[in-house]
C-alpha cells in the first residue's frame, strides 16, 4: 500500500478556465497542501495562471471527463484528496470543517459528501433538486476513490468504503453564469450523453434489450422513459418544489426538460445514422 504524506491534495480538471481558475486556486489554498490542475489542452491563459499561482499543472490531451479526473488522482501525494470543478469556490467555513474532520475523525470516516450550492445565472437555486447536490463524495482518502471510466458524461466517483460521512458547509459552484454558457455546455453534454446511450446498444430492439441485460441498468431505464422531458419538468418544478425559487426555478425546470428532449433527439439521429451505415 502506498504511503501518503499527511495533508490534502486538491484536484481539478480544466479546459479554457482562465475566468475561474484564479478564484478556484486562491480559495482552495485555505485547505490544500498541493493543488493539481489537469489541463486538457487550453488555448487561453489557464495553464500560465495556474502555474503562477503555485499549482502543479499536468498537461494531458483530453481523454474524457472520468479518465482526466483519474489522471489527477493518480498524481496526488497526500493522504486525503479533494476534487472540485474549476468553477468551485472554497469558503473559510468549509475549509475549517474539512481540516477539523480529517484530523479528528480520520479513523471513523474514509470519505465525505460535501453539499454543493449551485449559483445559476447569478442566483442560488435552492429547490428543484439542485441543492444540496451531492452525487458522490468529493473528499476521500487516497487510494480509495476513482472515477468510473464507463460514463462519458455525469461521471461517477467510486469509493471503496462504506465509512462515508457528510459535511455541513457548502462548496460554492458558480455555474451557468449566462445563457450562452448554458447552451454551449448543454450542447456538449447532450452529445456525450446520447453517444453514451448509443454505446449501450440502445436501438429500441427488445431482443438486444434483454440480451445485453439493459433492464438491470436503472439509469438506462430512466433515460428511456416515455415523455421523459415532461416528466423531468414535473419532477423539478412541482415534486422538488422548483416553483419556490421563483422565475429561476421555472427557467431551470424548462431548461432541464429541453436538455432531455435534445438528448433524445440526438440519440434518435445517431440511431438513424447507424442504421443507414449498416444498410450500406
Amino acid at each position: 500500500m502506498n504511503e501518503y504524506k499527511k495533508g490534502i491534495s486538491v484536484v481539478t480538471i480544466a479546459m479554457n478556465e482562465e475566468k475561474n481558475i484564479i478564484s478556484f486556486i486562491n480559495s482552495h489554498k485555505l485547505v490544500a497542501d498541493e493543488i493539481i490542475v489537469v489541463d486538457g489542452g487550453s488555448n487561453d491563459n489557464t495553464v500560465k495562471i495556474a502555474k503562477e499561482l503555485g499549482a502543479r499543472v499536468i498537461e494531458n490531451k483530453w481523454p474524457g471527463y472520468a479518465k482526466q479526473w483519474n489522471v489527477g488522482i493518480k498524481n496526488t501525494i497526500y493522504e486525503w484528496i479533494l476534487i472540485g470543478d474549476a468553477d468551485h469556490i472554497m469558503t473559510e467555513e468549509l475549509a475549517n470543517e474539512i481540516k477539523f474532520m480529517i484530523y479528528n475523525f480520520s479513523e471513523k470516516y474514509d470519505a465525505f459528501f460535501i453539499p454543493r450550492r449551485n449559483i445559476m445565472f447569478g442566483k442560488w437555486v435552492k429547490y428543484g433538486g439542485f441543492y444540496p447536490d451531492i452525487p458522490y463524495p468529493r473528499l476521500f482518502k487516497n487510494g480509495l476513490g476513482y472515477f468510473d471510466e464507463g460514463n462519458l458524461v455525469h461521471e461517477k466517483l467510486i469509493i471503496n468504503s462504506d465509512k462515508v460521512g457528510r459535511l455541513k458547509n457548502d462548496i460554492i459552484h458558480n455555474t451557468f453564469m449566462d445563457v450562452e454558457t448554458y447552451v454551449e455546455k448543454m450542447n456538449k453534454y447532450t452529445t456525450l450523453e446520447a453517444k453514451m446511450l448509443l454505446e449501450k446498444n440502445n436501438t429500441y430492439n427488445i431482443r438486444n434489450f434483454f440480451k445485453k441485460k439493459l433492464y438491470k441498468d436503472k439509469s438506462f431505464i430512466r433515460r428511456n422513459l416515455p415523455l421523459r422531458p415532461i416528466a423531468v419538468f414535473i419532477y423539478r418544478y412541482f415534486l422538488k418544489l422548483g416553483f419556490l425559487d421563483g422565475k429561476i426555478g421555472l427557467y431551470m425546470a424548462i431548461l432541464s426538460a429541453i436538455y432531455e428532449y435534445i438528448t433524445t433527439m440526438k440519440l434518435w439521429q445517431y440511431n438513424q445514422e447507424l442504421r443507414l451505415k449498416n444498410c450500406n
